[in-house]
């Protein structure tokens, strides 16, 4: 397995100083990086003065994005993440986000019902005259079936098209066996019959078929894919030219081989949160909280890379199926993915690649 992305020193990543007036978008980015790298940060070489000047600098920042910025959605993610690290500090042990976990499992569900989100059947939405409606149109004229909806507070927000999908493992997490033996949420959660999931060659083989129907009509051309490496807001292009390499040993993603088939005519983009990913492939996080609250973050991310995008109306993404609900359907999901994704302003159209 390829080693986690490791945390960059201060002077390779923030001015000596910081008088200028920063952008929302260079706000956003500063206190991310900063809690992603101290979320998994272990040397201790950095600790003592590192963590204190870069919480001090998120703090500040902090305040700066809610005064000019005060429906700001990640306000709440960053909040909350902030607390976490900075009792860490106090109580100096490891900086790491475990309490901020459990606090977005427990109230995020709330705050995006408060956002105005809001989950509906597809026959609610289809005759509308609106962008999702014609989205709907759209794809089942192509064959492309939409299982529900989840529309954010604005009607006219931008259209993603969710796949949930099964996906082969490629080398850098096909050794790696998650620990859920003492973990009983987990072991419900992903118990079910045998041919509930998909064989991730069928996943895969839907969803190209899919998106490419879609993209060839004219419908988007921008396809956030869940595997594709994102380290610290940027797309690690080496990473991404060993997973291509290794498709033929364990199995070929639908994303990359989009990208491969159309060329100019489809924009694959990474969003998922790989320093956070890491943490729990590595042990060091609960794997529920990659399900669930990692969503949040996954979902801020589709926000910053969608933001260069223009007007583009329709767009397409990826993710594993149990980010959006667990195999075992009497298990109810803390935060699923499509809701994440429409209280950050997105309207969702799910479509099921990934259960039989």
């Amino acid at each position: 397995m390829e080693p986690a992305p490791q945390t960059p020193s201060t002077e390779e990543n923030y001015d000596a100083g910081f008088e200028e007036e920063l952008s929302r978008e260079d706000l956003l980015k500063r206190i991310k990086q900063t809690i992603l790298r101290l979320a998994v940060m272990d040397d201790a070489d950095f600790y003592d003065g590192y963590v204190r000047e870069v919480l001090d600098e998120a703090h500040k920042h902090l305040e700066e994005l809610k005064e000019n910025y005060p429906e700001e959605r990640d306000i709440v993610l960053f909040e909350e993440a902030l607390i976490d690290l900075e009792q860490d500090f106090k109580e100096e042990v490891e900086t790491e986000l475990d309490s901020s976990m459990e606090a977005m499992m427990e109230d995020m569900k709330g705050v995006i019902a408060e956002a105005g989100v809001e989950q509906k059947d597809v026959s609610e939405v289809i005759n509308e005259d609106s962008l999702m409606g014609d989205t709907l149109c759209r794809m089942e004229e192509l064959g492309v079936e939409a299982e529900y909806v989840v529309e954010a507070a604005d009607p006219n927000a931008p259209v993603i098209v969710l796949f949930m999908q099964v996906h082969p493992a490629p080398s850098e997490v096909e050794n790696i066996k998650l620990d859920i033996s003492g973990n009983k949420k987990m072991q419900r959660a992903l118990t079910a019959k045998k041919g509930v999931l998909k064989t991730p060659e069928e996943s895969q083989l839907a969803i190209y078929e899919n998106v490419r129907s879609l993209v060839e009509d004219g419908v988007g051309s921008t396809l956030y894919a869940e595997i594709v490496p994102l380290v610290w807001g940027e797309l690690n292009q080496e990473r991404v030219d060993v997973i291509r390499d290794e498709q033929e040993d364990y199995g070929q993603m639908a994303s990359l081989r989009l990208e491969e088939d159309l060329g100019d005519a489809i924009d694959v983009r990474a969003y998922d949160i790989d320093p956070l990913k890491y943490e729990t492939l590595s042990g060091e996080m609960d794997l529920v909280y990659r399900f669930a609250a990692h969503n949040v973050f996954i979902a801020s991310n589709l926000t910053t890379r969608h933001s260069g995008l223009g007007e583009q109306p329709v767009s397409f993404a990826t993710m594993g199926g149990e980010h959006e609900r667990y195999r075992n359907p009497d298990v109810e999901h803390q935060i699923p993915i499509s809701h994440a994704m429409a209280y950050y302003g997105f309207n969702v159209v799910v479509v099921n690649q990934a259960f039989n």
